[in-house]
């Protein structure tokens, strides 16, 4: 009774299986979820720092890196250094990349509309507020 009443765990089991749907779109295109987080940031905001691409994509930044190269060697990516001799690398999206986005999109905003179909605007909108509230106070309350 309390798992079911428990908020983590509420909101793990919806992202569990919605991410879940989302890769089996995905995986037609080749694509794991994550790399398509990275393509659409991308795609938003170009050259993007590896640092910056992990929190969008909510990928660790070691395994964010090697997924970065993996996309590099598809032709998705690239990665440059933003000046010769720095530490910092800067992440853009390929003519390639931008494909995949502009046609993954429509189905991901059809997924998400038959998601949401059933509920009302007004508690969407409100449903958005609470989860973008939960989401900073974890940030701020971290164990």
């Amino acid at each position: 009774m309390i798992l079911t009443h428990y908020f983590p765990y509420i909101i793990n089991r919806v992202a569990g299986e919605l991410s879940s749907s989302e890769s089996k779109v995905l995986a037609e295109f080749d694509l794991n979820l994550q790399a398509w987080r990275v393509l659409v940031a991308l795609d938003e905001h170009d050259g993007q720092r590896v640092t910056d691409l992990s929190g969008v994509s909510l990928t660790e930044i070691s395994t964010l890196s090697r997924l970065l190269d993996n996309m590099e060697e598809r032709g998705l990516v690239e990665k440059r250094r933003a000046r010769p001799n720095a530490r910092s690398v800067t992440v853009h999206i390929s003519a390639t990349g931008r494909r995949v986005v502009e046609e993954t999109i429509p189905e991901a905003l059809r997924y998400q509309d038959t998601l949401l179909e059933d509920i009302d605007d007004k508690d969407l909108a409100i449903t958005r507020q609470v989860l973008n509230q939960l989401y900073e106070t974890a940030l701020l309350h971290k164990w």
